[in-house]
């Protein structure tokens, strides 16, 4: 069995209720490992449909040459056209798979290997010279004669992606399980509960029930053991792949934030008619952008300045060796490729304070800045805010690297000495 496939599989082939067939044969092999199968003859009528009620798959597995039944008398060159028009059907469902999915893509086959390697590549959906492809293809033949699960599990090695997301999948899907049981234990009825509770309180029901199913998720997740043999890499990446993966760790982009609302650590770009363009990052407390007593564009958002670093300055303000940047003072930090593969200072003493719908009329939403990153700008306006000023120490009542126990008293009186003849 596969160390590294867990949960259900998708089978499309037009030979899968052939007892003779070799995808029958694969079919068989995957089912003695007890790993539910779903399979279809042809591909679905509508793909998005398909996609919206497939879930949380292992693997789906394709025939590349899916057919219809076809008149034994049908001419050859018709014939040849028929092949045609179902493998671009084939095209279409792959591009649109990979569009809206992430599992991996088995396509074995009894063609000619490198042809459908050749035609995948020719649509941008292959790279037979990275192994980091999401179509693992093979001939069935090859995979019958040798060991299937250790043939998977050699592919999935060499594209940890694959094993991150089903070792993620197997703790998600364990203490999902885990949740709704023990709210449903507790009352069947929890979700009608805590909904009118959110409407009372006046705050958006639909993202306070999301918010609370997540963190009661994220608690309940037990700490993550990957295999480092299979995450290690001696492969040094390329300075751009690295910067947008910590972008991704940092930033996510508006696309995946709910429309209509804002939330502490939200990015504006801002630009009034006749006016510069400004960037502004939310800092107001997540519960005070929640509308309770005022209209949604009523809300008061609480705005810090940010401006964009050159490239040429971000290495003179990094600090080598230390993982951060250089302290410019108590009224500024900076966050490294915040947006758009830019480093920002946020400017903690330019405060600005608009309604959602000032922002909203001339500004856009680009992304959010996530914990703890965003925490951490509070943390530090809240300390400018609240600075105390004090006085300054005189130059020469600091030791120097001649000064010794012994002649202390003596540098400070002959220091005083000289301050006091300087202003006679």
């Amino acid at each position: 069995m596969s160390e590294f496939i867990w949960g259900p599989a998708i089978i499309i082939d037009d030979q899968i209720n052939d007892q003779r067939s070799e995808i029958c044969e694969i079919t068989k092999l995957i089912k003695q490992e007890e790993v539910p199968c779903i399979e279809y003859e042809h591909l679905p009528l509508d793909t998005n449909k398909f996609i919206d009620h497939i879930g949380s798959i292992s693997f789906l597995l394709l025939d590349w040459e899916i057919l219809p039944d076809i008149d034994p008398k049908t001419p050859s060159q018709a014939k040849q056209l028929i092949i045609a028009r179902e493998q671009n059907n084939l095209i279409e469902f792959l591009n649109t798979i990979f569009e809206k999915t992430f599992f991996p893509v088995f396509i074995f086959t009894s063609q000619y290997k490198e042809g459908v390697e050749q035609r995948l590549e020719q649509e941008s959906l292959f790279n037979k010279s990275d192994k980091g492809n999401r179509i693992f293809i093979e001939n069935k033949s090859t995979l019958i004669k040798n060991d299937l699960f250790e043939t998977i599990d050699k592919w999935v090695i060499e594209n940890p992606t694959f094993y991150v997301l089903n070792e993620w999948d197997k703790q998600y899907t364990q203490s999902k399980n885990a949740l709704f049981n023990d709210f449903y234990d507790l009352n069947h009825s929890w979700p009608q509960v805590l909904w009118e509770t959110y409407e009372q309180d006046g705050v958006q029901a639909s993202l306070g029930l999301g918010e609370l199913i997540t963190k009661n998720l994220h608690s309940r997740m037990a700490p993550f053991e990957f295999n480092s043999n299979l995450l290690a890499s001696e492969h040094k990446p390329d300075k751009n792949e690295l910067r947008k993966v910590l972008s991704g760790e940092i930033f996510i982009k508006d696309e995946g934030l709910h429309k209509g609302t804002v939330d502490c650590g939200d990015l504006f770009v801002y630009q009034k008619q006749g006016a510069k363009k400004e960037t502004y990052l939310v800092i107001t407390p997540q519960c005070d952008c929640i509308p309770r007593d005022v209209k949604q564009d009523d809300v008061e958002l609480y705005l810090l300045k940010v401006k964009h670093i050159r490239p040429s300055d971000e290495l003179n303000k990094f600090d080598i060796g230390k993982g951060r940047f250089k302290k410019e003072g108590e009224a500024k930090t900076i966050i490294f490729n915040l947006y758009d593969d830019k480093s920002y200072t946020v400017h903690l003493n330019k405060l600005k304070i608009m309604t959602y719908k000032q922002l909203t009329t001339d500004g856009e939403c680009v992304g959010r800045l996530l914990p703890p990153y965003i925490y951490k700008v509070q943390q530090l306006h809240s300390n400018y805010i609240s600075r105390q000023g004090l006085p300054k120490i005189p130059d020469f009542a600091v030791l120097d690297i001649q000064d010794s126990s012994s002649n202390i008293g003596n540098n400070i009186k002959n220091k005083t000495v000289a301050v006091k003849k300087k202003r006679d």
